[in-house]
């Protein structure tokens, strides 16, 4: 089973304290936030969204899964009437939930979402002293994916090129490739997991390396020396893609693809390495969100804009204050750019594992 999914692009919303205002709800499109709209710029409180999802009666056998690319900055998740998860102090990053148990297939089934951006003495903003936008909404996308009665939880990739020494730009050689992965669902000593690996961001006709290994307990690892790859750089973002499948005795359970590029990063004294060579880069520091038309749910397409005029300026290198959706670090390793995030202390965890993985 390949991992479709099913963006979730409109949705009745209103501000509110309980669900009852959605009856006063109109239609938004997303990305979305309440504090670039005339009359709640300065709104910190409690807004509703809600979706109708129309259930395949065939999806009977399947897991249902809603992926939310980002909720600022607190977020409560029903399906019919019943919270199904929550994701809190953690605006920025991504989180999934399920909503297998609680789905009706072949009928109509409303999801809806509380989302608040109330100031708060946990988080930042802390209070009101901070300077960052504190744009409620669902600044991010939203999709719907299934799976099998098995799925993949995290994916995390390893690409290390290997830099026997300081001093020369490779541009390639020998690499070091390993995949881990954790997967949950009933019975899963049962399960085994391929891989194939392709050259470039969307895969080729045929697979460079395939391979399989059990997946005992809900773990895998597959790791691989490989004598000839060609190294990711600024100025040649070369990438690979590998294809996970999660395999049961039923078939193929999960599908997910991970573009990746092997790049080596190594600071000695005041210089800074990429794969062997002292490099200076040039960069300049983009505060996603500034826009004052879309705030914090900017679209992809203005998101690109602003990509291509940092590429446009020779800019090989940008800085963000926080976590940004998938497309800007995708668009980044596909055009030679790289990436110093500052990670904000939310004083707790998320409560849904986070990022690279999935």
């Amino acid at each position: 089973m390949k991992r479709d999914k099913t963006i979730l692009e409109n949705w009745l919303f209103q501000l509110g304290d309980t669900p009852e205002c959605l009856k006063n709800g109109r239609m938004v499109r997303l990305p979305h936030t309440w504090n670039v709209e005339d009359g709640s710029e300065e709104y910190w409180g409690t807004g509703w969204y809600q979706h109708e999802l129309s259930i395949p009666s065939d999806w009977r056998e399947k897991r249902i899964w809603v992926h939310f690319g980002a909720v600022y900055h607190h977020a409560v998740i029903y399906l019919n009437g019943i919270e199904v998860g929550k994701h809190a102090h953690s605006g920025y990053t991504s989180f999934t939930v399920e909503l297998t148990p609680h789905i009706r297939p072949g009928a109509v089934n409303l999801l809806m979402v509380k989302v608040s951006n109330a100031f708060s003495a946990e988080m930042l903003p802390y209070r009101r002293s901070f300077d960052w936008a504190n744009d409620g909404g669902l600044i991010r996308e939203v999709s719907l994916y299934t799976t099998g009665r098995h799925a993949l939880q995290t994916a995390q990739v390893t690409a290390q090129p290997v830099i026997p020494s300081l001093g020369e730009r490779r541009e390639e050689g020998a690499g070091r490739w390993g995949l881990e992965v954790t997967a949950d669902g009933p019975e899963t000593g049962e399960l085994s997991l391929s891989w194939e690996l392709y050259g470039g961001p969307e895969g080729a006709a045929a697979p460079l390396l395939q391979g399989s290994v059990p997946c005992a307990a809900g773990r895998a690892a597959a790791a691989q020396e490989l004598p000839f790859v060609r190294y990711w750089h600024f100025d040649s973002p070369t990438l690979y893609t590998v294809k996970i499948a999660l395999k049961s005795r039923e078939g193929v359970e999960d599908t997910i693809f991970i573009p990746f590029g092997f790049r080596d990063f190594h600071v000695e004294g005041n210089r800074f390495y990429l794969n062997g060579e002292a490099v200076r880069i040039c960069g300049t520091e983009w505060m996603p969100g500034s826009n004052p038309d879309y705030g914090m749910a900017e679209p992809k397409e203005q998101l690109e804009k602003m990509l291509v005029r940092l590429k446009e300026s020779n800019c090989v290198f940008t800085r963000f204050h926080w976590q940004q959706d998938d497309f800007v670090y995708d668009w980044c390793d596909q055009h030679g750019m790289l990436v110093q995030e500052e990670v904000p202390f939310w004083g707790r965890d998320p409560e849904v594992p986070g990022e690279q993985q999935l």
